[in-house]
């Protein structure tokens, strides 16, 4: 549907996401802050879909060499493509970008199980269950 600037201060930068998947309606929020290399997404999602998954990829430039999630009671490590996994708040991929080694996290409080594949580190949002689904 299209994008459009909500701040554009010097500090502070907010461009608005707006799309339609069929009878569902998704807004992305990119915040960004003149004083961090970090960037913000906020995700807002009214998923009318029945039995589809939405998921927000995360696109990076890295060759994956090792993936770490923070799991209950510590940090557990595992390989890239290894399939959907758990975590808790976070999960950290390094790899090389070139001949330069390099690590992006993520910080999430809304879901709890991601996905590496390539250089992509991707997150449930959304899913349209079964057990959700009511007759008329």
């Amino acid at each position: 549907l299209g994008s459009r600037v909500l701040e554009a201060g010097p500090l502070l930068t907010i461009t608005r996401e707006k799309a339609r998947w069929q009878n569902s309606e998704l807004w992305l929020d990119v915040v960004r802050r003149a004083d961090t290399p970090l960037v913000e997404l906020r995700v807002r999602v009214n998923w009318q879909q029945k039995r589809e998954v939405l998921k927000l990829v995360v696109p990076t430039r890295l060759r994956p060499s090792a993936v770490f999630a923070k799991t209950a009671g510590g940090v557990t490590a595992r390989t890239p493509e290894a399939g959907e996994a758990p975590m808790h708040d976070w999960v950290a991929v390094e790899g090389t970008v070139g001949a330069s080694a390099a690590t992006v996290a993520v910080l999430n409080d809304a879901t709890h199980g991601y996905d590496v594949a390539g250089g992509e580190i991707q997150f449930i949002v959304a899913r349209g269950v079964p057990h959700a689904e009511h007759p008329p």
